[in-house]
C-alpha cells in the first residue's frame, strides 16, 4: 500500500511541475 501510495504522489508532483512549467512559458512576466 505504501509503495502504491508514493508513486501516485511521485506521478502527481511530476504532472504539476511539468504544468508549472507550461504556465510559467505561458506567462512570462510572472
Amino acid at each position: 500500500m505504501e509503495d502504491l501510495t508514493l508513486r501516485y504522489f511521485d506521478a502527481e508532483m511530476r504532472y504539476l511541475r511539468e504544468a508549472a512549467k507550461e504556465f510559467a512559458q505561458t506567462h512570462p512576466d510572472r
